[in-house]
């Protein structure tokens, strides 16, 4: 499922640290970068617990490097 298209996402920095905040409740998705609300979906066709996952890909960059200093998942 596609959450952000590429004209989304211009507030995700390719040059320094970003915060993404990622909130499921039940069928709603808000995602949060950089302290600006970037989606806030609903969307019945996810309804596995359990999986998580966060990704990136570029076009015009390479290579892609994502890492992580702090990850939190709790319940909301």
């Amino acid at each position: 499922v596609t959450l952000v298209k590429t004209s989304s996402s211009k507030l995700i920095s390719s040059f320094k640290p970003n915060t993404i905040r990622v909130v499921c409740d039940g069928t709603r998705l808000t995602l949060t970068v950089n302290g600006t609300q970037l989606i806030d979906k609903e969307n019945g066709d996810l309804t596995d617990a359990g999986g998580v996952g966060l990704g990136a890909i570029a076009y015009d960059a390479m290579p892609v490097v994502l890492g992580y200093d702090d990850v939190k998942i709790s319940a909301p």
